[in-house]
């Protein structure tokens, strides 16, 4: 789902990251899933994958659900970060 919505709207080049953390997850490789998640790709600042600007604005509010269950999932298999605390705050203001 996220990973459709990002592609719909010319924002394709993030799938790759996403896909990445699957794998590591997949993978059961801890130490490498928690290097992609805690990074600048997903939760830094500009040019973050949290920060995207999606014109359309029910478009950008179903990127905002879906990225603030993606951070749901990923603190549920034990990313605990006060980065991430933040940024699953300020999306729930952004819903």
């Amino acid at each position: 789902m996220l990973g459709q919505t990002l592609i719909d709207n010319g924002h394709g080049f993030y799938v790759d990251y996403l896909s990445q953390i699957r794998l590591s997850a997949d993978n059961k490789n801890e130490i490498e899933f928690k290097k992609l998640v805690i990074s600048n790709e997903l939760f830094g600042s500009a040019g973050a994958l949290w920060e995207i600007h999606i014109e359309n604005p029910s478009e950008h509010k179903k990127f905002n659900k879906q990225f603030t269950e993606y951070v749901d999932l990923l603190t549920r298999m034990g990313i605990k970060n006060g980065r991430v605390r933040q940024i699953r705050k300020t999306m729930l203001k952004l819903n």
